[in-house]
């Protein structure tokens, strides 16, 4: 089925996710909207026999979610997998600042704009930068470092006392990786690739390195960062072999790689 198909239609005047939630029967042909349809399955799927702690906490952000805002209706899951974002944020509710029931979309906002915002309303006393929003959806444990630094930057706190932050990553590049990515004319979705692109400048490095690192596996190592980043700025002096030997170099580094990077870094 078109995932845009039935988009427009409204949502059903009773909230479905609570009844879901409960274990308590649905039709799911009843749902006009697909998005909406589509995520009530992956909520159903998610919270089978599992995350049985988080189900009252969420259920309160869902209930919001479905009768205040059009992040439900209007975002397909395979644009935003809204169900596992929710049981995420519930993971981080000691951390809430505001509540789920005290939060008012804008009415005139899109989907995404409005999600943003509920990130924000319950976690943020402090901007943070809307490309690292993609923390809540890079998947692992529930409480992953990407979102630990998005919940730091949220509160005001240095990413460097972040536990299992590489401190071999330099004051100038993080400056530059939170303060000149955007979320438009940049390779970076992740904290991790935000920084690379800023090491990658400052190294001055070729587009042919930088299309190397980022096709490997060096930008999902972040807790190696110290060893890539002196692996990468040997090959900025001899540009035009850069890209072919960078991959072999990081191949015959791979297994001395994994010896020294935090399994909390991986985005698999």
């Amino acid at each position: 089925m078109n995932p845009h198909h039935g988009r427009e239609c409204a949502r059903p005047e009773e909230p479905l996710t609570a009844v879901i939630l409960r274990g308590d029967a649905w039709r799911a042909r009843r749902i006009r909207n697909n998005c909406l349809r589509q995520h009530c399955h992956a909520l159903a799927t998610t919270f089978r026999g599992q995350f049985t702690w988080l189900r009252p906490i969420c259920g309160r952000v869902f209930l919001v979610l479905e009768s205040r805002s059009r992040v439900l209706t209007e975002i397909h899951p395979t644009e935003l997998a809204i169900v596992a974002g929710v049981a995420r944020l519930g993971a981080y509710s000691d951390g809430w600042l505001r509540q789920p029931e005290d939060w008012r979309p804008d009415a005139k906002a899109d989907a995404r704009a409005q999600w943003a915002d509920l990130l924000r309303h319950l976690l943020a006393e402090y901007p943070v930068p809307p490309f690292l929003d993609h923390a809540w959806e890079v998947f692992g444990t529930l409480q992953h470092i990407e979102r630990d630094c998005w919940c730091a930057l949220a509160q005001g706190i240095s990413l460097r006392e972040v536990a299992g932050f590489p401190r071999s990553v330099p004051h100038r590049v993080l400056h530059a990786a939170l303060t000149s990515t955007s979320a438009s004319g940049s390779r970076s979705r992740t904290l991790a690739e935000a920084i690379w692109c800023a090491q990658l400048k400052a190294l001055n490095a070729s587009a042919a390195l930088e299309a190397a690192v980022f096709s490997s596996r060096i930008t999902g190592e972040l807790g190696n960062y110290g060893v890539w980043s002196r692996l990468t700025a040997k090959f900025t002096s001899n540009r035009d072999e850069a890209a072919t030997h960078l991959a072999l170099s990081w191949r015959c580094s791979r297994p001395f790689a994994r010896t020294v990077a935090p399994a909390k870094w991986s985005n698999s």
